[in-house]
Formats: C-alpha cells, structure tokens, sequence
C-alpha cells in the first residue's frame, strides 16, 4: 500500500525537514519498498579495563536506511544505537547513542558507563556486576514519529565491564579549620584498604592551634582522644599545635590513631634537582596544594612530604591522566610556567598543571546551547571539575525556550540528556530542555550521569523580617546574567537562598559568597542587590554586589 504523508514546514519541524521551495512539502513513503541497513562491529567480545578508558574499543557501522522514495532524503534519518540484555525484546533498552551518521565509535569509559547503566536500568536495587555481561544491540531508525521505524539485524556482544575507581567509605573530620561540621567531607578519611574497612586514612590541613575530633556524618557516632593515641567515642577535642598538612590514619577495631606531619614540595632535575625543593602551599578555599614554575622542557619531578623520600609520589602508570601512586613514576612536564597542584579528594592522591600560573584553571565541560550559540567550545557556559574525580558541577540559567547539551571542546564529544528527571546522558543523545531557572548541575560524561537541580533565588534575613521569615524574589536579569532586587532594608543581615528554603543558600563577605556561609550585615537603606552564579571568574564561586541607591 502507498502511504503519502504531508509535513508543514514550520519552524518546529526545521530539523526533520531540508529546506524547500513552499511552505508544505510532499513525502512520499512505500513501506513494501523500505530497506533496512546491515549492523556490524569491529569486535563483539570486549574485555574493558581501566587501560582501555580513553582507548577506542569498538565501532559499529550500518548502512544507510531507506524508506522508499523521497523519504529519507526530503527528511532527515535519525538513527538510535540501543543495547539491552542477550534476548530481550528492547521495550526497556538502554540508548547507546542517538546520530544522524552512520557510524560511530566507543570508547572504554563510554561503553563501560554504558553496560553498567544498562544493569540499573533492568534493576535498579541491584549491585554493579563485573562479570561478562551478555548483551544485543541493534539500530532504530526513522524520519518521523509516525513511522515505524526500521530495525537492523541484532548483534549479539559479550562485553566484561570494569570497576574503574572505587568510592571509598568515609570519615569526616570536624573542627575549628571547617566549622565543627560533622557533614563536611571536603577533607576527610577514606577506608582505602578493602581488606581493612574499619581503617580509615588521608591527608588533612590544620592551622596552628585547631582543635578537630572524627565524625561518621553526625555527631551521634564521634571519637575524641586525651592521650595522643586512643580513640574515645565522644571523647576530648584533639589539639594541633603546629600548622601543616597531616597524614592520619584511625582504626574503630582497635580504637587507636596516629597523626604525622607532612608538608608537600616539588623535587627533581626539572625544578633545579633531585635534592632541590620547591615547597607548595596549602589552598584553602579550593583544599589542594599549589606551586608555580617555569619549566625548561628538561628534566623530570615527583612530589614528597618533608623534604625527604620516605613518603613521595609519582605518576601512577595505570591509572587516569594525572593520577598519582605512592613511590610512583617520574612526571615529565612541558616547557612553560605552570600552576602545579597536589590534590588528595576521594582518597585518590592526583595532581595537575594549569598554564599562565592560573590555579583557577580546572578541567572544565562545556555547555553549548541556544543561550550561547551552539558553540562546543563556549566559555560563558561551563560546568568545573574541581575535585578532579570526573564530576563537573556548575550553574546554568535555561529561559524555558533555552536548549543544550555538554561537550569537551568540541562536538567529537557530546552528551544529551532526554529526561533530566532520571539524569541518564547519552553520548550524542538528545537536546536537554528544562523548564525556566536557575540549574545547579552535576554531569559525570565517564558514568554516563546528571542531576538537574531548579532554583528561584530570594534574599531572606533581619534586614527584612526580624524572624527572618519573609522573603523578598530576586528576579533574572537576561543582559546582565544575573539574578538582582532593589529593596528596602533595615539595619540587619540577609543571605540568598533557593526555593525559599534553607538546603541551598549562600552567605559571605566583600562580594565572595559561600553556600551556608556567614550572614551579610548593612545599615539601613535603600539597595540595589545582585547574585552572580554562573558568570564569576571560572565559574567557581557565586558573587554578589550589594549597592546602596
């Protein structure tokens, strides 16, 4: 039977259709006629390792579908890569990838993110398995949602994900040096030893004079010590007497702990010697370790503790790039000044190298997008791994009209996201299009993950309401980038927070702020308030600017 199906060629359906002559364009279709294209794969039994995470593992090529006639040529074919569990019908599938290309090629992180999503995805309650994993995979391709798409032959895979980086359970360490939080785990203990998991270790910073105690997350469970050496459960705060980076480890079995001082340098012939130190400083605001120098292009360095090879690291040959091991290889840097840093989040020791003596320069992802102009390597949209474990988090403002995606740069790279509910990325996927406001954004592009949180700002405080119980909505200021108010105050203070509700706020001083930070003070008057969140330097801290009319 002949099908003829007629599309206006409007603005909504620009992307379906090429561009013609009059406003309605002629589609014909014969389904009778309809070919699809034949699926193949470089290989079809994969063993992933963590050596194979930024290696190409497999390609998958499939000829060019045809739905007789003009269609396919008056309307553009989009094909989606789908993966689902050896027999399954494909109705609960995981989308590999979706392409108007014929082609497309995997990398180690990717199609490891990607068995391990499709084993949450048929069972969410269940634990990541590293066994073989038996998987089909095959092409859906269509021009419209009201075809039926094409489906190409299945291939049947074999495919043995990794366990990459283990997330380490961990112990916080409130004191006077975080705020005696016992939530706070930007420097905290990791049990790194599996065989061990009551020992926990790490590296913390202490000025001269902390006090500091260890927390299981709340003050419920918390251990204290008066001797130096036993662990007592809601015992007396631990003095430190003098400033420096420490090395702890704690054992709950045994109930002992030991603390030893370490303060980090460079060392190595391209730093002027093997037995040449150059001493890094401790960054609080960002908790890395930072040194700045200019290498000739000559020579190689490591990092050690106390000016003394006892306790050093290296480049870890089989980890990430930058990652360190203890009594690791010797790091070769490029000519240039660098900022050099030394990081110890997540129990996993790494380091980086920032041009132009900029520690601000983290490795960033993109947002490009209809608010930037679709351009891959967008500096005004961007999400920072700071922590440098592969999680980019930012802030971005969507209009309700507002499309976009991520990217590394460029679109070789890219990940879409169809449902930002469920935060699942898919490698050259679907346009992410949210509702209006104010997003905080986590995206992980090596474990295929997101989290969209919405925001509408408020200033809430003294200031306004004695109780602090009424809040005044700032509105968004498209030109300017910014969220802004002018109101009324009296003498008092105020902070912003999101959703008139304290999970998110931000409180500060001289125009930097920081979330649960401390309360802003003003005299009375009229002012002209404004929060920056997503256009301060390097998009790593929120500003704010409190004007006086």
């Amino acid at each position: 039977m002949k099908i003829t199906r007629y599309f206006i060629a409007a603005a909504s359906l620009l992307t379906m259709l090429t561009a013609c002559n009059s406003d309605l364009e002629k589609v014909t279709y014969h389904p009778a006629n309809a070919t699809k294209g034949q699926l193949a794969a470089s290989q079809t039994d994969i063993r992933l390792t963590a050596a194979s995470t930024k290696q190409d593992v497999m390609t998958l090529t499939w000829g060019k579908s045809d739905f007789g006639s003009n269609a396919g040529v008056v309307a553009a074919v989009k094909y989606t890569v789908q993966m689902d569990t050896r027999g399954g019908d494909f109705t609960n599938a995981y989308t590999l990838a979706a392409t108007g290309d014929t082609t497309i090629t995997f990398k180690g992180k990717d199609l490891n993110a990607a068995v391990l999503a499709l084993q949450k995805l048929k069972n969410p309650d269940a634990e990541a398995s590293y066994d073989e994993q038996a998987v089909d995979v095959r092409v859906s391709s269509t021009f419209s949602e009201d075809v039926t798409p094409l489906l190409s032959n299945t291939l049947a895979m074999n495919i043995t994900p990794y366990a990459g980086k283990l997330e380490f359970a961990k112990m916080a360490v409130p004191g006077s040096h975080q705020g005696w939080d016992p939530t706070n785990y930007n420097q905290a203990l990791y049990a790194t030893d599996t065989s061990k998991p009551k020992v926990y270790e790490g590296y913390i910073y202490f000025s001269a004079g902390s006090e500091f105690k260890f927390a299981d997350g709340s003050w419920d469970t918390n251990w204290g010590s008066s001797d130096g050496h036993t662990l007592e459960p809601n015992g007396s705060n631990i003095y430190v007497s003098e400033a420096g980076c420490y090395y702890i480890v704690i054992d709950l079995d045994a109930l002992t702990y030991s603390m030893q001082i370490c303060n980090w340098s460079l060392v190595g012939d391209a730093v002027g010697g093997w037995d040449n130190d150059i001493d890094m400083e401790y960054d609080q605001d960002n908790n890395l370790y930072r040194a700045t120098y200019t290498f000739t292009g000559e020579g190689q360095f490591k990092f050690r503790a106390n000016h003394s090879w006892d306790i050093n690291y290296g480049a870890d040959p089989d980890g990430d790039e930058f990652d360190l091991k203890l009594n690791g290889d010797n790091i070769t840097p490029l000519p240039g000044e660098y900022t050099i840093t030394l990081t110890f989040v997540g129990g996993y020791p790494a380091y980086g190298m920032f041009t132009g003596g900029d520690v601000s320069k983290f490795k960033v992802l993109n947002v490009p997008g209809s608010m930037n102009g679709w351009a891959a390597d967008t500096e005004d949209n961007i999400l920072v791994d700071m922590d440098k474990k592969g999680t980019y988090k930012g802030w971005v403002y969507a209009s309700g009209d507002d499309e976009f995606k991520f990217a590394l740069g460029s679109w070789d790279e890219n990940w879409g996201c169809s449902d930002i509910t469920v935060g699942t990325l898919v490698p050259g996927g679907a346009n992410i299009k949210p509702e209006e406001g104010m997003y905080y954004i986590e995206a992980n592009p090596d474990e295929l993950t997101a989290t969209f949180t919405q925001t509408h700002w408020s200033l809430i405080g003294s200031a306004i309401d004695d109780d602090w119980s009424v809040d005044i909505d700032m509105t968004w200021n498209a030109d300017k980038k910014v969220y802004e108010a002018t109101t009324e105050l009296k003498e008092g203070e105020f902070k912003f927070r999101a959703n008139h509700d304290w999970a998110i706020n931000f409180g500060g001083a001289d125009g930097t702020l920081v979330k649960d930070g401390p309360n802003i003070w003003v005299e009375g008057g009229t002012y002209y308030i404004t929060l920056d969140l997503q256009t301060t330097k390097s998009h790593l801290e929120p500003t704010f600017t409190c004007t006086k009319q």
